[in-house]
C-alpha cells in the first residue's frame, strides 16, 4: 500500500478511531513521508486529532510531538490548543513542548500564558522549557520568573526539582541566587539533590560551596554526590 493510499485511510476512519493519540502519530509519520498538499492535509488531521484527546496530559504531549512538523499557521493552531488546556500541568508541558518550533510573536504569547500559570512549579516548568528557546533579554526574564516561582514551591522535592531543571539556564546572579535556595531546603535528600543537580552548571568557587554542602548533607542520606 503506498503512503497516499494510506492516508486516504487513515483521514476516512476518522470517526471510527478511538485512539486519537495513535490517529495523530499515524498522520504525523505519513506527513514526514509527504510533500506538498498532502502533507499539509495529512498534519492538519494529525492537529485535529490530537486537540479531540480527552486527556489534557497526552493531548500535551500530542502537540508537543507534532509541533516540529507543523507549517505557521498550524503552529499558531497549536499554540492556542496549549493555551487553552485546563490542567496547568499539562498545559506547561504543551507550552514548553512547543517552545521549539515557535516564532518571535508567538513566543510572547507563550510567555504571556505561561506567566499566569498558577501553580508555582507548572509555572516554573513552563518558563525554563521557553527560556531554553530564547536568548538575552528575554531569556534572563523569564528564567528569573521560573526562579521566582521555583522559591515559592511549598514542597521541597518539588522545588528541589524545578531548580535542577532551571539550572542550565541561569545567568550567573541568578545562579547564585539559586544556590541560596538549594542550601536553604530543610529535607536532606531534596537539599542534596538540588545542590548536586545545580554543581554541574557552576565553576570555580560556587561549585565548590555546593559540592561541599552536598557532602555534608551526604552524610545523613544516601545522596551520590558529584566530585568537585
Amino acid at each position: 500500500m503506498s503512503d497516499r493510499e494510506h492516508l486516504r485511510i487513515v483521514i476516512s476512519s476518522r470517526g471510527d478511531v478511538g485512539d486519537e493519540y495513535a490517529r495523530a502519530q499515524a498522520l504525523s509519520g505519513l506527513a514526514a513521508r509527504l510533500t506538498g498538499e498532502q502533507r499539509n492535509e495529512a498534519l492538519s488531521e494529525a492537529l485535529a486529532a490530537a486537540k479531540a484527546i480527552d486527556s489534557e496530559y497526552v493531548r500535551a504531549c500530542a502537540l508537543s510531538g507534532l509541533a516540529a512538523h507543523l507549517t505557521g499557521e498550524q503552529i499558531t493552531e497549536a499554540l492556542a490548543a496549549a493555551k487553552a488546556i485546563g490542567s496547568e500541568h499539562a498545559r506547561a508541558q504543551a507550552l514548553s513542548g512547543l517552545a521549539a518550533d515557535l516564532t518571535g510573536e508567538q513566543i510572547a504569547e507563550a510567555l504571556a500564558a505561561a506567566k499566569v500559570i498558577g501553580s508555582e512549579y507548572a509555572r516554573a516548568r513552563a518558563l525554563s522549557g521557553l527560556a531554553a528557546h530564547l536568548t538575552g533579554e528575554q531569556r534572563s526574564e523569564a528564567a528569573g520568573e521560573a526562579l521566582t516561582a521555583v522559591k515559592a514551591i511549598g514542597d521541597e522535592d518539588a522545588r528541589a526539582r524545578a531548580l535542577n531543571g532551571l539550572a542550565a539556564h541561569l545567568t550567573g546572579e541568578q545562579i547564585g541566587e539559586a544556590l541560596a535556595v538549594a542550601k536553604a531546603i530543610g529535607d536532606e535528600d531534596a537539599r542534596a539533590g538540588a545542590l548536586n543537580g545545580l554543581a554541574a552548571h557552576l565553576i570555580g568557587e560556587q561549585r565548590s560551596e555546593a559540592v561541599t554542602e552536598a557532602l555534608a548533607t551526604a552524610k545523613v542520606t544516601s545522596m551520590p554526590v558529584l566530585k568537585r
